[in-house]
């Protein structure tokens, strides 16, 4: 009898499990360790993807991803700061079935959340951007608001061979050292070329072209002795043109520096020269300098899209010159048309300056002459007086009636000796007043829509010659 409530208690489980009929029942199954999710993303038709993102050996900011995906795809990636949440960047690629994908404009020291999509498959992940280098990090001190999304610009900082980009608030999101040595280097001029790089020409260090990415696509060195590379150079069909000057004797044999050109291949072959002494007559008489008069110091050369024209600005003689800039033509060299700001110098085939502005009758000491994309007539008129505020003038040219007529003048809030540059903005003109180290963006003569100045951090601060407005979309 002490059995019989177990045997009714088991009857009562089996009765539970298998029902009143006794009837056997079924072991339980043991849960599989694995369970199926279903089709993996091949067999669903989708991409496999594996993707990793690393900082660049070397660079505080520029990251590399490597990717492979099967089968062969396009990719999307982007880059974002994980605690602001703002997107940095973002960028496609090719179908392919691996890729190398740089990231940029990523500021200094932050987390960085990228991404990576082929299709419908995504990859994401994480990095840590580094403190920004001396020579590269420095303070921003801004006013106003701006359309403008970058500005591109060298290095504020003594000794440091930087190229910098920046968005319009000063965050440094780009950089390139320009030598493999910055000691003792001086960029005297900077540009956004055409062909999406930058252009530097270094003091006594060449010409350089390097790429977002880093890659250099050319390094051109000086060749001439007597033939020194100054102030600017630029590129255009595979040409680079460099300023230079040479010592030239008048007929008096009084020694001139005057100014030239050097056109060179992507080799550093010489394929033409022009000279400024070839079409203007020195001046007469003794030079009172103890060396080399400086008389014309050409600051700035410019060519066209298509190639077939250069504008050179010569400071000294407040001048414009364009001439044929093709090194294959034979009428390479030939003077187009010449625009003297403040009297005439004997050059050939003069426009006469015309101004819609009382105010505005020359242009003095003058930088960075070019075309817009309009065709018009763009300079920084720096002004040879201290007391006069510098300004930027926008000129129409009607070289066949000529005449050139300011249609346009943009002043400044102060007086730049030196140096400086000028760039048409949605708002007004982007203008570069070098000695403060100061973008300031200007419309007609009210009060700057918005400046920045920069100062170097760690180093002594330095002239800036151009702070180039640029778009931080790749």
């Amino acid at each position: 009898m002490t059995d019989l409530p177990r045997l009714l208690w088991v009857w009562g489980v089996l009765s539970t499990l298998g029902g009143c009929s006794g009837e056997p029942v079924a072991p339980l199954e043991t849960p599989p360790k694995h369970r199926d999710t279903g089709p993996t993303a091949s067999e669903q038709g989708e991409p496999l993807l594996s993707a990793s993102c690393e900082l660049e050996e070397g660079h505080a900011l520029r990251a590399w991803c490597e990717v492979s995906v099967t089968p062969p795809q396009p990719l999307v990636v982007t880059a974002s700061h994980a605690t602001r949440g703002d997107l940095l960047y973002t960028t496609s690629s090719p179908e392919a079935a691996t890729h190398r994908v740089p990231l940029l404009w990523l500021p200094g020291d932050s987390p960085i959340s990228w991404s990576i999509q082929a299709g419908a498959v995504l990859e994401e992940g994480s990095l840590e951007t580094q403190p920004l280098p001396v020579g590269v990090k420095f303070n921003a001190y801004t006013t106003g608001n701006t359309t403008t999304e970058g500005l591109l610009f060298p290095s504020p900082c003594l000794n440091s061979a930087y190229a910098i980009l920046t968005d319009s608030e000063g965050e440094v999101r780009w950089y390139q050292q320009l030598t493999t040595d910055s000691d003792h280097a001086l960029v005297e001029s900077l540009q956004w070329t055409d062909r999406g790089t930058v252009l530097a020409l270094l003091d006594h260090a060449g010409v350089v072209e390097v790429t977002l990415e880093g890659e250099t696509v050319q390094r051109l060195y000086e060749f001439d002795p007597d033939r020194e590379w100054h102030h600017d150079a630029t590129v255009k069909n595979d040409y680079t043109y460099v300023l230079f000057k040479e010592t030239r004797l008048n007929t008096s044999d009084a020694p001139y520096l005057v100014d030239g050109v050097h056109v060179l291949n992507s080799e550093g072959t010489l394929l033409a020269t022009w000279t400024l002494a070839d079409h203007v007559a020195l001046p007469l008489g003794d030079s009172t300098d103890p060396g080399p008069l400086d008389w014309s110091h050409a600051n700035s050369i410019w060519v066209s899209e298509t190639g077939e024209t250069a504008l050179i600005s010569l400071r000294h003689l407040s001048t414009i010159l364009a001439f044929r800039a093709d090194p294959e033509d034979p009428s390479f060299g030939q003077i187009e048309w010449s625009l003297t700001g403040n009297g005439g110098h004997g050059f050939s085939r003069p426009l006469s300056l015309e101004s819609d502005f009382p105010e505005v009758t020359d242009f003095q000491e003058q930088h960075h002459a070019h075309l817009d994309s309009s065709g018009k007539l763009v300079l920084f008129d720096n002004r040879a007086a201290l007391e006069e505020d510098s300004r930027v003038l926008v000129m129409t040219l009607e070289p066949d009636s000529g005449t050139a007529r300011v249609e346009a003048r943009h002043t400044l809030p102060v007086h730049c000796p030196y140096q400086g540059a000028a760039y048409v903005t949605e708002e007004g003109v982007m203008a570069t007043c070098a000695p403060h180290a100061t973008a300031y963006e200007v419309h007609d003569t009210s009060p700057p829509l918005w400046s920045m100045e920069a100062e170097c951090a760690g180093l002594a601060t330095i002239f800036v010659p151009r702070f180039i407005p640029v778009s931080l979309t790749k």
